[in-house]
């Protein structure tokens, strides 16, 4: 089946995806501190169950992500959608990349683009994290013939943020195929600081795009001339992670996208190199940004090369 922004059955399947998720088959589900790990069939694991999650998604022999959401009413937005922006995160990134998602839920409820409840989350966020990782660290290293990608998606950025400037990234070896952050909403200040402790065992990549509608309205508990990472990122940069620039990546050469999630096939804009580089990031492959991407003037900054084609291999 073929996977393009102009394939009208392809969306068809989403909402139709979408209306099913929203339905009386599951009840909506609230936020219990007691659970920060869902898969996608709504099962849920403790910090004490860590392992056994990653048992069971890596049971489909698929590659896993680690997922760690954003704002929003969670884990209902992700699992089951039916709210204002977006939704239904999980079950996209399975869909359309054939893997298998383990989610990290953190509470993120919030109205619309507040950002000030979910900030005051982030200590407990961080703190749940820091249980997680640790358990994921050491069900790795028992574990090397097995891959997981962690990806942190908007405000999931700063819940990583959180837990590196409270606990330092605590591990020496290597746990993730890579790291991704999209559309980062931490701040564009001084973001080097925390990234580089993560880059230093990592391999780690940030999304960029300067169109980002969402971003461009979350502007509030920010310092003055400060904004979102994924919108603007400022010096210093850092020298160890990857930025890949998605901006004016739209429907002809110079033509902007507003796309905030920017991992949806959907979004894309049929560019065939976003793809396949998210393509291999999300299935624990290693993209070959020669080929994608332009080198800048900045060491580690990419962007995009154009390129449309619906057809591509990616998309289908």
């Amino acid at each position: 089946m073929r996977l393009s922004t102009s394939g009208d059955h392809m969306k068809l399947v989403f909402l139709l995806s979408s209306l099913f998720f929203t339905t009386s088959a599951f009840a909506k589900l609230n936020f219990n501190s007691d659970y920060p790990l869902y898969l996608s069939d709504q099962s849920r694991y403790t910090h004490a169950q860590v392992e056994a999650a990653l048992d069971q998604a890596f049971s489909y022999q698929k590659p896993v992500v680690l997922f760690v959401h954003g704002r929003g009413n969670e884990p209902e937005k992700s699992l089951n959608g039916g709210t204002y922006v977006e939704g239904n995160a999980v079950h996209k990134i399975e869909q359309q990349y054939g893997v298998k998602v383990v989610m990290f839920n953190w509470d993120s409820s919030a109205f619309l683009y507040d950002r000030n409840k979910p900030l005051r989350k982030m200590p407990a966020a961080a703190a749940s994290l820091k249980k997680v990782l640790t358990k994921v660290n050491a069900y790795m290293k028992a574990n090397k013939n097995k891959k997981i990608t962690l990806l942190a998606h908007s405000m999931g950025s700063i819940v990583i943020q959180k837990y590196v400037q409270t606990y330092g990234w605590e591990f020496k070896d290597q746990i993730f195929a890579s790291v991704l952050f999209t559309s980062p909403d931490a701040d564009n200040k001084n973001h080097a600081l925390w990234l580089d402790q993560v880059a230093q065992s990592e391999k780690v990549y940030l999304t960029i795009n300067k169109d980002d509608n969402i971003l461009k309205k979350s502007n509030d508990a920010r310092e003055r001339n400060v904004s979102a990472l994924g919108l603007n990122p400022i010096k210093p940069f850092s020298h160890k992670l990857t930025y890949l620039d998605l901006t004016k990546m739209g429907t002809a050469p110079g033509a902007a996208t507003g796309a905030h999630e920017v991992f949806n096939k959907l979004n894309m804009k049929d560019q065939k190199n976003v793809c396949e580089i998210f393509e291999a990031l999300l299935t624990s492959g290693s993209p070959n940004l020669s080929a994608s991407t332009f080198t800048t003037n900045i060491s580690g900054y990419f962007n995009f090369q154009f390129k449309r084609d619906d057809n591509a291999p990616c998309f289908k």
